[in-house]
């Protein structure tokens, strides 16, 4: 110990500390400056004249909602979509029946809905994951998804009989619900046209009156459209209104050159074979649901088409004295 002390010139000093070089204080500072200090990053320059340096430049050519990015890579460049700019699309009104149809695809919950829907009364869990064979929790899982759906309902009851203390937890039981889907492409709206026919049937003049039950069942849907809608009863819907409206009810409407063609037929298995009664009822619907909307400026005509409804729509008034006998459903061919 007298020895170090010797060596170090009077003063304490550690065999470790004694062996480490002398670092300079200013390196220290220096390498803390660096792991703490924020990295500026810079826009690298571009390789090619007349190139910008920011790394996302815009183009003369560049459609509404996009940006154009320097993919780096031998000068390419792609183009990324801003889909926040994009306008959204309208809610299809299938969007909750093709949702119920594609939980049945898979086999098994398939054949639990079948199996619940095949008994007498609700079945529980334990029956269902009995009758085909798999877990509990697996069964319980697909049948809460199929209520989800609403292709089950739900209840809750104590399978045992007791009551109070002791008598357990109540079974959640599953059974087929009253909901009906449906899902047709393109649209069909058979069950319609054979609730107009039987209303018309039951009257001692159904040629007559088939007409009048379709035109005033189509008020009906216009007036619960404006209500849904919110327009008020002085106001007029706008041709893109009534658009969005036949969307709907499956007559697949596009606009343009002042008149809306429905290009899809609802009721086009009828049509193809009783041209005459079932065209007069389409038009008499629209009729209808173009008066309970309250689009007095908008008005229909007969001009029957392959593939497409008989039926279109003039957003200005049309004269009838030029049309002749193509506005005369008897007549087409």
């Amino acid at each position: 110990m007298s020895r170090l002390l010797a060596k170090s010139g009077g003063k304490v000093a550690n065999s470790r500390l004694a062996a480490a070089p002398e670092r300079p204080v200013n390196m220290k500072i220096s390498s803390f400056r660096a792991r703490v200090a924020p990295r500026r990053h810079e826009p690298k320059r571009s390789r090619k004249p007349g190139r910008s340096n920011s790394p996302v430049q815009p183009r003369p050519d560049a459609v509404p909602g996009a940006r154009w990015c320097d993919a780096g890579l031998a000068g390419q460049t792609d183009m990324v979509a801003d889909v926040t700019k994009r306008r959204p699309a309208r809610p299809s009104a299938l969007g909750g029946d093709v949702a119920a149809v594609a939980a049945l695809n898979d086999p098994l919950r398939l054949a639990l809905y079948e199996y619940v829907t095949g008994q007498a009364g609700p079945v529980s869990r334990d029956q269902a994951a009995e009758a085909l064979g798999v877990g509990r929790k697996i069964a319980a899982f697909h049948l809460d998804r199929l209520a989800d759906q609403g292709l089950l309902d739900v209840a809750f009851r104590r399978l045992s009989g007791r009551r109070g203390p002791g008598a357990g937890r109540p079974a959640k039981l599953y059974s087929r619900s009253a909901r009906q889907v449906q899902v047709s492409l393109p649209p069909r709206h058979y069950e319609l046209a054979a609730r107009l026919f039987a209303e018309a049937l039951a009257t001692p003049d159904p040629a007559r009156t088939l007409p009048e039950t379709a035109r005033a069942f189509g008020e009906s849907i216009g007036a619960r459209e404006r209500q849904r809608a919110g327009l008020r009863t002085d106001t007029h819907p706008s041709p893109e209104d009534t658009v969005g409206i036949l969307e709907n009810h499956g007559y697949q409407p596009s606009i343009g050159d002042g008149q809306i063609t429905l290009r899809n037929c609802p009721f086009d298995a009828l049509a193809h074979d009783y041209r005459d009664v079932v065209c007069t009822m389409n038009r008499a619907l629209i009729d209808g649901l173009v008066t309970g909307l309250n689009a007095h400026d908008l008005t229909t005509a007969y001009q029957p088409r392959a593939g497409q409804c008989c039926v279109t729509i003039n957003t200005q008034p049309a004269d009838r004295s030029a049309s002749g006998h193509a506005d005369r459903p008897h007549h087409a061919e």
